[in-house]
């Protein structure tokens, strides 16, 4: 994997973890993601290593210098966070946290957040 898509998955597991908590569809939306990068077990394994042990984020959040990957994790996060229907405080806490860290704006992050939702609302009908 390259560091950008390690970022990625490192948010992912930030809002999974965030709530204590793993749900069947934060895991099922995990291994979509897993799938879609074409990661080898190894990889896969690396992750599973991750979810046991977690890493400061912000150590990993600086592979992601384009705005626009940025935006796309936070609202990959509020997906992530929405995948087992519901939406925790902590979820959304981690979320404008790691926002902060990225400098995107807490009004571009309620958008992103809604766009999120909206995407997996739409999925569920």
């Amino acid at each position: 994997m390259q560091p950008k898509e390690i970022s990625m998955i490192v948010g992912l597991i930030q809002v999974m973890l965030a709530d204590n908590e793993i749900a069947e569809g934060e895991r099922e939306m995990l291994g979509g993601v897993l799938a879609k990068l074409g990661c080898n077990p190894e990889e896969v394994f690396a992750v599973g290593e991750l979810i046991k042990n977690p890493v400061n984020a912000n150590d990993f959040l600086n592979n992601l210098p384009d705005m626009q990957d940025r935006r796309d994790l936070i609202q990959a996060m509020a997906i992530m966070a929405m995948s087992d229907g519901e939406f925790a405080d902590a979820e959304l806490n981690v979320i404008h946290k790691i926002a902060s860290h990225l400098d995107i704006p807490a009004a571009e992050v309620s958008e992103l957040i809604d766009k999120g939702c909206a995407l997996i609302a739409g999925k569920k009908e």
